[in-house]
C-alpha cells in the first residue's frame, strides 16, 4: 500500500513512523485520498506528532498512547476535512450553482469565524463537524463537561460574528 518511503531522522520512534504510515493508509483506503497523497499524510501526521512532542508530560501517561493519539487526532481532522471537501464538491452541481449560493455563502461564514477561533477551539469546531460531542471528547481526551464548555465559547463565537439561530433559521438552515 505504500510507496518508496523517504529517509527519516534516525532519533524517530519507529512505533510513531508505524502509527503514521497506518493512518496514512486508513486516510487512502477509506477516505478518498488519492495514493500519490500517502508519503504527503504520512509526513504530515509524523509534522503534527513532532509539533507536539515538547507537550509530552510522562507524568500524565505513557509515550505510546501519547503518540497514538496524537497522531490519531490529525488523521481524524484530515478526515474531517476530506469529508467536508466531498460534501461540497458533490453538493454543487455546475447547473444548480446560482441556487447554492446562499448556502456556500453561510459556509464561507463559518469558516471564516472558525479560522479565527483560537486552536483549541478550532480543534474542536472541526472535529464537531463530523462528531457527535461524546466521540469528540474522547477522541481529543476532554471529560464531555470540558468540550461542553468549549463548546459554548465556540457558539459564543459565531453569536459575536452574527451567526445566530435566528439568523440561520432565515437562511433556511435547519441542523
Amino acid at each position: 500500500m505504500k510507496p518508496a518511503s523517504v529517509s527519516l531522522p534516525a532519533s524517530l520512534d519507529p512505533f510513531v513512523v508505524k502509527q503514521a504510515e497506518i493512518g496514512a493508509s486508513r486516510l487512502v483506503t477509506q477516505l478518498g485520498f488519492p495514493l500519490d497523497d500517502w508519503e504527503d499524510l504520512r509526513q504530515e501526521l509524523l509534522v503534527d506528532y513532532l509539533a507536539r512532542l515538547p507537550q509530552f508530560d510522562p507524568s500524565r501517561g505513557d509515550r505510546r498512547g501519547f503518540i497514538f493519539g496524537v497522531v490519531r487526532h490529525r488523521a481524524a481532522q484530515l478526515a474531517a476535512e476530506q469529508r467536508r471537501r466531498i460534501r461540497i464538491d458533490n453538493s454543487v452541481p455546475a447547473s444548480t450553482a446560482s441556487a447554492a449560493e446562499p448556502e456556500l455563502d453561510l459556509g464561507l461564514d463559518v469558516a471564516a469565524v472558525v479560522d479565527r477561533l483560537p486552536e483549541q477551539l478550532r480543534e474542536l469546531a472541526i472535529a464537531l463537524g463530523d462528531l457527535t460531542p461524546c466521540e469528540a471528547a474522547r477522541l481529543m481526551g476532554r471529560s464531555r463537561t470540558r468540550v461542553h464548555q468549549l463548546r459554548q465559547q465556540i457558539r459564543a463565537a459565531f453569536v459575536e460574528a452574527g451567526l445566530t439561530p435566528e439568523l440561520l433559521h432565515r437562511r433556511g438552515v435547519t441542523r
